[in-house]
């Protein structure tokens, strides 16, 4: 009885260990994919098509790097102008996908965070400003955070928000500068969405 009790135990701990070495494998090949999908040699050349098949061949065999989730999904949203509207609709919902997925993982990703609130923009401009006031709330001391929260209140025509957010960004001259463009940017479009030619140029109902 004992003998079977030890072939049995011995049978198990078998097959933990080739489980084991199977998921060992499987971690390896993702990880080195995701290595020559962002790092290798002409890497940075790669369309986001490629780096988008790589992660979801590594995220097959394991599912785990969140940060191969925010390089495909960065890919495909910087180069987003690259392609014509119905393209760059089906894009984007591969960057939600992406960005649901890695969220997941790991729900406090700034890189993720920031994907997952700029596709929330292209349904909701407020909703995406709700998320990320929580977010800044969260990881309060970082310019960028701040600067990403300026343009958004100027996008919603809060600009004594978005001016209050520039005290914030005072160390940082580079990026103050470049917000300050943006609210700016964001009061020009406003403006000009109330000229008299636009106004002119509703049809009448």
């Amino acid at each position: 009885m004992k003998k079977k009790l030890l072939f049995v135990f011995g049978i198990v701990l078998l097959l933990f260990g080739l489980l084991g070495a199977r998921y060992s494998i499987n971690a390896t090949k993702a990880q080195v994919m995701y290595a020559k999908s962002r790092y290798a040699q002409g890497s940075k050349s790669l369309s986001p098509e490629m780096v988008y098949s790589n992660y979801v061949y590594a995220s097959n065999l394991y599912p785990y790097n969140f940060y191969f989730s925010a390089y495909a999904g960065e890919k495909f949203f910087y180069n987003i102008s690259n392609y014509n509207s119905r393209e760059a609709a089906e894009n984007l919902e591969i960057i939600k996908e992406i960005a649901a997925d890695g969220i997941e993982i790991n729900p406090y990703n700034s890189q993720l965070i920031y994907l997952h609130m700029r596709m929330l923009e292209t349904e909701s401009p407020k909703a995406a400003l709700d998320y990320w006031q929580k977010f800044v709330d969260w990881y309060f001391w970082n310019d960028y955070n701040h600067s990403v929260l300026a343009e958004l209140y100027a996008k919603s025509g809060m600009y004594e928000k978005a001016m209050n957010e520039l005290k914030y960004l005072e160390k940082n001259p580079k990026l103050l500068d470049h917000t300050k463009h943006l609210i700016d940017d964001a009061w020009l479009f406003e403006m000009k969405s109330k000229t008299p030619e636009t106004i002119q140029s509703i049809p009448n109902k």
